[in-house]
């Protein structure tokens, strides 16, 4: 214990070579440990992707093209056949529609006796949130959404900047197709398209715009290992009258070059920042053996032996290194967030544009969508599914940067440890 008590106090013998060195071990460190966290925050941001939007199917009438009715639409019985598959954890239907007045398709006038609605009316269950085609969450700001107790009544969400552009507030009344409507609230969104969507309770959407059936359903599987079997099911009972698009497998397709590269390149760092580490710990070592000679040629003639030296300069090592450790972890508190953006965005730069899906899902499903999983995806980048990653300090983390300061230490100072043990009294003092 004496040795390793005096490894640790020579660290004082030079305090401002030191601390220079502890500094740039905590950089390193804080390097080190960010690749680490950049690491696991993204297997784990994946598994979370892939439980969400990866389990979600979606299923439109077959050649269908846009997110509104384009020739045939699903039947309103194939919500509850769908629920019935082995594996189908939920079942949202959706029916939007492109034109304000159903008596005159794809026209966009106004209304009659009421103002013209936006580019989109969507039909959708009144107990779900809500969300938008192309992606993107709904957020109201004046009013309430859509309530369970809305199912069959006339009641409308619309969007901010459509309320703006015809005067409505929460309370006003609108005609559509002959029926007064309530505004019950006013929502705002990411897109203009969303800012002039027109929400409204799915049975009554049914009812008057008159088309009798769905634009499309989207099935939430219970695993995504299931997904593959009830898409082929799904095929099978309803074979070439739907298009059938599990997520997971547009998730896959343009996400792996992506995540490639950001595992790649905190693989790279991490590596580098541990071969930098140790080449400090070597070199400064080394540099303290070769100061120091004559100190450990008098411990050994009055007595020191080869296990007492190497203890010594090994500690002196170990110390180093958990010290250095240590100041990385305090960095890693105070800039790992922005090294962490800064490896996503670096990883994000050759890879194709994308994001975890989109589409109104209507139902607040994570990422569900219409053909708007994949216009989310080819508007959105690797933020859209990464976001900032959470690095925090953990007493995990902490454990892992002693663990691996320890470790480094021991690797580093290993060969300088071994070399002031072999030196002979008679050779340092010729030397001198």
């Amino acid at each position: 214990m004496r040795n390793i008590y005096r490894g640790f106090r020579s660290l004082r013998r030079n305090l401002a070579r030191t601390t220079v060195i502890l500094l740039i071990l905590g950089l390193v460190a804080c390097l080190s440990l960010a690749m680490l966290a950049v690491e696991r925050g993204v297997s784990s941001r994946v598994a979370e992707v892939e439980a969400t939007v990866g389990t979600l199917i979606d299923v439109r009438p077959a050649g269908a093209i846009g997110p509104g009715p384009d020739g045939e639409l699903l039947p309103l019985e194939l919500v509850d056949d769908l629920a019935l598959l082995d594996g189908v954890a939920d079942v949202v239907p959706l029916l939007v529609a492109r034109t304000a007045d159903p008596s005159r398709p794809g026209s966009g006038e106004p209304m009659q006796g009421g103002p013209r609605f936006g580019s989109f009316t969507l039909g959708v269950e009144p107990d779900r949130p809500l969300s938008v085609p192309g992606g993107g969450t709904v957020e109201i700001v004046s009013g309430r959404s859509l309530e369970p107790g809305d199912a069959g009544r006339a009641v409308v969400v619309v969007g901010a900047l459509l309320a703006s552009e015809r005067g409505l507030a929460v309370g006003s009344t609108v005609e559509f197709a002959g029926r007064d409507f309530e505004v019950v609230g006013i929502h705002e969104s990411e897109s203009r398209m969303g800012r002039s969507a027109v929400f409204m309770p799915l049975d009554t959407a049914v009812e008057v715009l008159g088309l009798g059936g769905l634009t499309q359903v989207t099935v939430r599987v219970t695993s995504i290992g299931e997904v593959d079997a009830v898409r082929e099911a799904i095929l099978a009972a309803w074979g070439e009258t739907v298009d059938v698009v599990a997520q997971k497998d547009s998730f896959a397709g343009r996400f792996e070059e992506t995540l490639g590269n950001l595992r790649a390149t905190s693989r790279i760092g991490l590596l580098l920042s541990l071969i930098a580490a140790g080449a400090v710990v070597f070199g400064t070592m080394f540099l303290v053996v070769r100061e120091r000679s004559r100190e450990i040629g008098i411990l050994k003639a009055i007595g020191a032996g080869r296990r007492d030296i190497a203890l010594q300069f090994g500690a002196e090592a170990v110390a180093l290194s958990l010290i250095g450790a240590l100041i990385g972890v305090i960095l890693l508190g105070l800039i790992g967030p922005s090294v962490a953006s800064a490896v996503v965005s670096l990883a994000g730069q050759s890879a194709p544009a994308v994001g975890p899906g989109g589409g109104p899902a209507g139902a607040g499903l994570p990422g569900g969508g219409m053909p708007g999983a994949q216009m989310f995806m080819a508007r959105q980048g690797v933020g859209v599914l990464l976001g900032s990653l959470d690095i925090t300090v953990t007493w995990a983390l902490a454990a892992c940067a002693a663990a691996g300061g320890v470790a480094l230490g021991l690797i580093g100072g290993l060969v300088p440890a071994l070399a002031a043990a072999n030196l002979k009294p008679a050779e340092v003092i010729r030397g001198e």
